[in-house]
Order: C-alpha cells, then sequence, then structure tokens
C-alpha cells in the first residue's frame, strides 16, 4: 500500500474566527504558524510540534486524518466527510 503524501497546500490549516465552528458564515482565518512561499507551498513553522497546538482562540491543531472535512484536492479526503465550509464556497471539493 502506498503512503498517502500530503500536497503541502495548508487548505486544511484553517479555522473559524472565535472558534465558531458551527457557524457557516463565520471568518475563516489560517493558523498562526502557516507560511506560505511564492511556490504557493505551504509550510508549517512548528511543524513537529504542531499537535496539540493552538492554532488560534478556540482551534488546536491535528492530524490531517482526523478532520470531520473534506478539502480542494486533497489525497486524505473520504467519501464519508462534508466539504469543509470555507474552501466549498471558493472551490469544489
Amino acid at each position: 500500500m502506498e503512503k498517502i503524501k500530503c500536497l503541502r497546500c495548508g487548505k486544511c490549516c484553517w479555522y473559524p474566527q472565535e472558534g465558531e465552528w458551527n457557524k457557516k458564515n463565520s471568518p475563516w482565518l489560517p493558523c498562526r504558524f502557516l507560511t506560505v512561499g511564492i511556490n504557493g507551498v505551504s509550510t508549517c513553522t512548528r511543524y513537529h510540534k504542531r499537535l496539540g497546538s493552538e492554532m488560534g482562540p478556540g482551534a488546536v491543531c491535528g492530524r490531517r486524518e482526523d478532520s470531520i472535512y473534506n478539502y480542494p484536492g486533497c489525497p486524505f479526503n473520504t467519501p464519508d466527510k462534508e466539504p469543509h465550509p470555507f474552501w466549498s464556497k471558493l472551490e469544489k471539493v
């Protein structure tokens, strides 16, 4: 079995402002540790210590496989998950 490889798009590193997870119209913000290079590749400035880190108010970093959402073009997507509310407004998952 081939290991799934992250595309480093950074789309799974966004959270709702003020931890309002159930509000679809809540403004979504990037994690404070997310950086995006000019080539579009995302990097976490504390990747090896990210799990359990506070991304922002009310949001804690977790493993992508444990996310409740699907993200556009992500190899970790599964049929049982809903599209991410922020990205589904912008592009099709």
